[in-house]
């Protein structure tokens, strides 16, 4: 009896020390999870001189630098209509007439006159005795005479006269372009007053926009801009500044014109646009905005230095949509914090993978 229970008490006794054992080992494991699991993943960037693009905003209006406004010279009925809205035309291509039968039929009659004229004037010159003489070499004072007694003068004024009238009755295009803006109906009277439509030449267009007073010292002419459309964000259009209004307004605004490089058929007269100025600040210390968090309403960046994480408070010069150039707060060399620093605190431990970052050409 006292062997049995010898033997059960052994067996309990060795069963409570396996039980311990493995107590302990759970417990150190967790333990070095929880350890591990406090090391807050983040990614780093080291902080190097570079050239910040100093950005200015603004919105402004595309318009075209040829732009006309088309009127008949004299008041009619519209007989026809060779273009509609915007369809192309080329330079002196006729868009539309006016009823112009009876100018024609004077066309024609004064043409018939000079032609007779034209005859009276060789059996002038015949009897003047300069048949067969170039008119170039013929004294200018009888010449003269000649053309006056044989009517030429007058038939050739008088159809000059007649052409005149009779080119009023058409509209022509000044230049190549779009047509814009024609309302008018074949039968409707128009008057010399009327503007029949609008000529565009949407190969030369340029941007209208304002800025703030305290931006001029970093604007000059023939500096860059980028011109984007609302409608399609993803398009950008190169160009530079061409003018800077001498002149602030009551709203301490400046206007500002830039012509566009190499425009496309989805820029119109009269759109929206964003416009993006980049100056760029050379030497100056950059970082990525999404270094930046706020603690205490201030701005702070945390830096990487063996294992931890370190809180600095910074002062910012300026800023655009991609980065920070810095007053003071942080030294070139430093490691900062880009990513997983939303929540971090002061000393936190961190386990960093490095990143680079580069201040590239901003057109968003």
């Amino acid at each position: 009896m006292y062997k049995i229970i010898l033997l059960f008490v052994t067996f309990f006794f060795f069963l409570s020390c396996s039980d311990t054992k493995e107590t302990a080992t759970h417990d150190e494991k967790s333990e070095e999870a929880k350890r591990v699991s406090q090391q807050l993943s983040v990614q780093t960037t080291k902080i190097d001189s570079a050239i910040f693009q100093k950005q200015t905003m603004s919105n402004g209006v595309v318009e075209a630098l040829q732009k006309s406004e088309l009127r008949f010279k004299i008041s009619e009925r519209v007989a026809s209509i060779h273009v509609k809205n915007g369809g192309f035309v080329t330079k002196g291509q006729v868009l539309a007439t006016l009823d112009n039968a009876m100018l024609e039929n004077l066309l024609e009659r004064a043409t018939i006159d000079l032609d007779k004229a034209k005859r009276n004037f060789i059996e002038e010159k015949i009897n003047y005795g300069f048949g067969g003489i170039d008119e170039s070499k013929i004294e200018p004072k009888k010449l003269k005479n000649i053309y006056l007694r044989s009517g030429y003068t007058e038939a050739k004024n008088a159809l000059d006269n007649a052409q005149i009238q009779y080119n009023q009755t058409l509209l022509k295009a000044p230049f190549s372009g779009v047509v814009a803006n024609l309302e008018s109906k074949v039968g409707d009277f128009v008057t010399s007053g009327d503007i029949f439509c609008i000529i565009i030449n949407r190969k030369q267009l340029e941007v209208s926009f304002a800025v703030l007073e305290n931006e001029i010292p970093f604007l000059e002419t023939n500096q860059k801009i980028t011109v984007t459309s609302f409608i399609d964000e993803k398009m950008h259009y190169e160009g530079i500044i061409t003018e800077i209004n001498p002149l602030v307004d009551r709203n301490g605004l400046v206007k500002i014109k830039g012509s566009i490089q190499k425009p496309t058929a989805s820029l119109f007269d009269g759109m929206h646009v964003k416009i993006r100025i980049n100056k760029p600040l050379t030497d100056v210390l950059v970082i990525p905005r999404e270094a930046v968090v706020f603690r205490e309403d201030r701005e702070v960046v945390f830096t990487a230095e063996n294992g931890k994480a370190k809180w600095n408070y910074i002062e910012i010069l300026d800023e655009n949509s991609k980065s920070y150039a810095l007053q003071k707060g942080l030294k070139y060399g430093d490691t900062i914090i880009v990513t997983g620093n939303m929540n971090l605190s002061h000393d936190a431990k961190i386990s960093p993978t490095f990143q680079v970052h580069k201040e590239e050409n901003l057109h968003e």
